[in-house]
């Protein structure tokens, strides 16, 4: 084992996690110190690192008897805190912790230094982490024009998944060395606003060079998907070739299989009109995309329903991207237009223990 994780807030332990668990390191990651010396004398890790203040022993207590353990004491111990008061890092230094990091860190300097005292265990970054990385792991990436909405691609074995059709989706029909080995193309339509659709011609590409499409969009009376679609393929496909090449999915809120290993949860959003939220989940890894979403700014306080679904559906995600197209101070101007500011969606994302969190 290289590495235990005692920290009770789910956002920095599952970032402390992730800085390991994505470079094939061992690590365990507990929300408590409750059990912390039996883990440690079970698991013998090469570094612990524990926070200050948290339920059962705390970080200094932890540190203390560690080191103050024979078999034990050869052990580096980091201590993680947002306290960054002078006598709580001397009392870290009293306890012989190895290293003492303020919250908020910088991923990179803290990856370095744990890297240094785990001597030869190296962990990597830029390049070498992406070569190193399981060939399972998805590839994603957005594609976008500044100030626009654009779309999210996830390259998945096989398959090809794109999430809104905004004007970046034309960047990635014309980039073929993206999608070159994908077979299938799957698109997932939060709703048909304008600017979400404004590149849904482009998606024609995938269907030129011969790929398999599922197109999928939530119920609007108003624009019937099979209409949106025809109106943005007339030019180039007919009503009969459109049945043929491409199946469509009127999506609701529920539970969707997408193949054998990859799965999709829907929810509504706040946002005028129909609109979808996403998670899909497969081959270990879960996305999160809820591109217009409105929380209320005091969403805990208040108790409301959208906010606990939303940590629901972000439950665990390596990656949650969510809408903020506003600042907090204009929250309540902007309110009921369908957006939110970042503090709200930043907390959702700590209450569902995400592990990345991409605000737009």
């Amino acid at each position: 084992m290289d590495a235990l994780i005692f920290d009770d807030d789910p956002f920095y332990g599952n970032l402390l996690l992730e800085i390991f668990d994505r470079q094939g390191l061992k690590a365990k990651y507990f929300p408590d110190g409750e059990n912390a010396l039996e883990e440690i004398r079970r698991e013998r890790p090469g570094v612990i690192l524990v926070d200050l203040m948290m339920p059962g022993l705390d970080g200094i207590s932890i540190c203390k008897q560690v080191k103050g353990d024979p078999p034990l004491a050869a052990t580096k111990v980091v201590v993680v805190s947002g306290k960054s008061f002078p006598d709580d890092k001397a009392r870290a230094t009293w306890a012989q912790a190895d290293l003492f990091v303020e919250k908020p860190f910088n991923i990179s300097d803290m990856t370095a230094q744990i890297s240094k005292l785990l001597r030869g265990r190296k962990i990597v970054l830029g390049e070498e982490r992406q070569a190193a990385a399981p060939s399972h792991v998805w590839k994603a990436r957005i594609w976008k024009e500044p100030g626009e909405p654009g779309c999210v691609s996830v390259i998945h074995k096989d398959h090809l998944i794109v999430f809104d059709a905004g004007q970046g989706l034309a960047h990635l029909a014309q980039d073929e060395d993206v999608w070159r080995d994908s077979r299938e193309v799957w698109l997932f339509l939060s709703h048909f606003h304008k600017d979400h659709i404004a590149g849904l011609q482009h998606a024609r590409r995938f269907l030129e060079a011969g790929r398999k499409m599922h197109i999928g969009g939530p119920s609007d009376g108003e624009l019937p998907l099979q209409q949106l679609i025809l109106r943005s393929f007339s030019d180039s496909i007919s009503p009969e070739a459109l049945q043929q090449q491409v199946k469509l999915y009127h999506l609701g809120e529920g539970q969707y299989q997408m193949g054998p290993d990859l799965r999709l949860n829907i929810i509504y959003t706040m946002h005028p009109g129909p609109c979808l939220a996403f998670r899909m989940e497969g081959s270990g890894r879960r996305l999160v995309f809820a591109p217009d979403s409105e929380l209320d700014p005091n969403w805990e306080e208040r108790l409301t329903d959208y906010g606990e679904k939303l940590v629901s559906l972000s439950k665990g995600a390596d990656l949650l991207i969510h809408d903020a197209r506003y600042s907090d101070e204009d929250s309540p101007r902007v309110a009921t237009q369908g957006h939110s500011g970042p503090s709200a969606p930043f907390r959702v994302a700590v209450r569902a223990g995400v592990r990345r969190l991409l605000l737009h």
